[in-house]
């Protein structure tokens, strides 16, 4: 994203410029999986191995993450309660 795009952007948009290129990307992701489900692609063989050892980190932190976020709320639960 250009200098330019990006003054337009935070000019326009709420959010910051680092969130809208997130938000783009999984734009674009969205985007990508719908052309693959409306046009019944397959993924390669050669790929899909690799793929869903992929999938997998990413659900396992996925699930680390939601792990963390309880474990936090429940010490900032903690934390306010008192003594």
């Amino acid at each position: 994203m250009s200098t330019r795009q990006r003054s337009l952007v935070s000019a326009i948009s709420p959010v910051s410029p680092q969130r809208f290129q997130r938000q783009s990307l999984a734009d674009r992701a969205k985007d990508i999986a719908g052309l693959m489900l409306g046009r019944k692609l397959a993924m390669p063989a050669d790929l899909a191995t690799d793929f869903m050892a992929y999938l997998q980190r990413c659900l396992d932190a996925t699930a680390l993450a939601t792990q963390a976020i309880g474990e936090l709320d429940d010490l900032l639960e903690t934390g306010f309660r008192g003594r």
